[in-house]
């Protein structure tokens, strides 16, 4: 397992433990589970060549925020940029980035 990874899983294992309310613990380690399945699974396919980095996205403003996903197009003309609409992200999901 890579340390970037070992990394990213030690911190959400830092945040079951400290966390008090036993519901949400049980939702983290369900969490953590979850991830680890997924890495494995990665990790089985025949063209991985490791993970470069894993990250969480950050708590939003409001209730109803989500994160959209942009192609800038190698542009810094945000007219030309154009949205992934079938691709959208909530807080707190993981963005896990595979090695090229």
């Amino acid at each position: 397992m890579s340390f970037i990874i070992k990394d990213s899983i030690e911190k959400l294992l830092e945040e079951v433990i400290k966390d008090k309310n036993t519901e949400e613990r049980a939702r983290r380690i369900i969490e953590l589970k979850s991830i680890l399945k997924i890495i494995k699974s990665i990790e089985l396919s025949s063209n991985f060549k490791g993970v470069e980095k894993i990250s969480r996205l950050p708590i939003t403003k409001t209730d109803f925020s989500e994160f959209r996903v942009i192609d800038d197009t190698d542009s810094d003309d945000r007219s030309l940029w154009i949205e992934l609409e079938d691709l959208k992200l909530s807080e707190g999901d993981l963005i896990i980035e595979l090695k090229k």
